[in-house]
Protein backbone atom coordinates (compact mmCIF):
# COMPACT_ATOMS: atom_id res chain seq x y z
CA UNK A 1 0.00 0.00 0.00
CA UNK A 2 1.37 3.41 -0.96
CA UNK A 3 1.66 6.14 1.62
CA UNK A 4 2.26 9.85 1.42
CA UNK A 5 4.06 12.23 3.71
CA UNK A 6 1.99 15.23 4.75
CA UNK A 7 3.79 18.05 6.52
CA UNK A 8 2.37 19.05 9.88
CA UNK A 9 2.73 22.70 10.86
CA UNK A 10 2.59 23.36 14.61
CA UNK A 11 0.92 26.75 14.92
CA UNK A 12 1.76 26.91 18.64
CA UNK A 13 5.39 27.26 17.61
CA UNK A 14 4.47 29.99 15.12
CA UNK A 15 2.71 31.89 17.93
CA UNK A 16 6.05 32.43 19.66
CA UNK A 17 6.60 36.01 18.59
CA UNK A 18 9.91 36.11 20.44
CA UNK A 19 11.23 33.50 17.98
CA UNK A 20 11.43 30.87 20.71
CA UNK A 21 12.59 27.29 20.33
CA UNK A 22 11.41 25.72 17.08
CA UNK A 23 10.08 28.97 15.60
CA UNK A 24 12.52 29.21 12.68
CA UNK A 25 12.16 25.53 11.81
CA UNK A 26 8.38 25.79 11.83
CA UNK A 27 8.43 28.93 9.65
CA UNK A 28 10.61 27.10 7.12
CA UNK A 29 8.27 24.07 7.17
CA UNK A 30 5.29 26.37 6.57
CA UNK A 31 7.00 28.21 3.70
CA UNK A 32 7.97 24.92 2.07
CA UNK A 33 4.45 23.53 2.51
CA UNK A 34 2.66 26.52 0.99
CA UNK A 35 5.12 26.80 -1.89
CA UNK A 36 4.85 23.13 -2.86
CA UNK A 37 2.01 21.31 -4.59
CA UNK A 38 -0.05 19.13 -2.31
CA UNK A 39 -1.40 19.35 1.19
CA UNK A 40 -0.25 20.18 4.68
CA UNK A 41 -1.88 19.70 8.06
CA UNK A 42 -2.24 22.79 10.26
CA UNK A 43 -1.97 21.64 13.89
CA UNK A 44 -3.78 24.18 16.09
CA UNK A 45 -4.00 21.84 19.10
CA UNK A 46 -1.81 23.97 21.39
CA UNK A 47 -2.01 27.30 19.55
CA UNK A 48 -3.12 30.50 21.24
CA UNK A 49 -6.89 30.98 21.04
CA UNK A 50 -7.75 27.40 20.08
CA UNK A 51 -9.87 26.79 23.20
CA UNK A 52 -11.74 30.06 22.64
CA UNK A 53 -12.44 29.18 19.01
CA UNK A 54 -13.69 25.71 19.98
CA UNK A 55 -16.01 27.26 22.58
CA UNK A 56 -17.33 29.69 19.94
CA UNK A 57 -17.94 26.80 17.52
CA UNK A 58 -19.98 24.97 20.17
CA UNK A 59 -22.01 28.15 20.76
CA UNK A 60 -22.59 28.55 17.01
CA UNK A 61 -23.85 24.97 16.70
CA UNK A 62 -26.16 25.49 19.68
CA UNK A 63 -27.57 28.67 18.10
CA UNK A 64 -28.08 26.79 14.82
CA UNK A 65 -29.92 24.01 16.63
CA UNK A 66 -32.20 26.54 18.35
CA UNK A 67 -32.96 28.27 15.04
CA UNK A 68 -33.83 25.10 13.10
CA UNK A 69 -35.89 23.70 16.00
CA UNK A 70 -38.38 26.55 15.49
CA UNK A 71 -41.63 26.01 13.63
CA UNK A 72 -41.67 26.28 9.83
CA UNK A 73 -44.00 29.28 10.19
CA UNK A 74 -41.41 31.12 12.29
CA UNK A 75 -38.53 30.26 9.95
CA UNK A 76 -40.56 31.36 6.90
CA UNK A 77 -40.41 34.92 8.25
CA UNK A 78 -36.74 34.77 7.18
CA UNK A 79 -37.51 33.44 3.68
CA UNK A 80 -36.37 35.81 0.90
CA UNK A 81 -38.38 35.49 -2.27
CA UNK A 82 -37.47 36.97 -5.64
CA UNK A 83 -33.83 37.81 -4.98
CA UNK A 84 -31.23 37.14 -7.68
CA UNK A 85 -29.09 34.07 -6.97
CA UNK A 86 -26.04 36.26 -6.37
CA UNK A 87 -27.70 37.99 -3.41
CA UNK A 88 -30.10 35.33 -2.24
CA UNK A 89 -29.91 35.12 1.54
CA UNK A 90 -32.13 33.98 4.39
CA UNK A 91 -33.99 30.77 5.14
CA UNK A 92 -34.18 28.09 2.43
CA UNK A 93 -35.71 24.65 2.42
CA UNK A 94 -36.56 21.72 0.23
CA UNK A 95 -37.92 18.26 0.84
CA UNK A 96 -34.65 16.93 2.25
CA UNK A 97 -32.77 19.94 3.60
CA UNK A 98 -32.98 23.40 5.07
CA UNK A 99 -30.41 26.15 5.46
CA UNK A 100 -29.95 29.77 6.40
CA UNK A 101 -27.58 31.90 4.33
CA UNK A 102 -25.86 34.95 5.76
CA UNK A 103 -23.94 37.46 3.68
CA UNK A 104 -20.48 38.48 4.78
CA UNK A 105 -21.56 42.09 5.12
CA UNK A 106 -18.94 44.81 5.57
CA UNK A 107 -16.15 42.25 5.94
CA UNK A 108 -16.70 40.60 2.54
CA UNK A 109 -13.62 42.35 1.14
CA UNK A 110 -11.28 40.72 3.66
Amino acid sequence: MASINISTIDFAKLDQFDAGEGYGDEVNKLLNAVCSPGFFYPDFKNAFGTKLVLREVKDAYAASDRYFDQSLETKMKDFRKGQPASSDRGYKFCETNESFEVSMGPFSGL
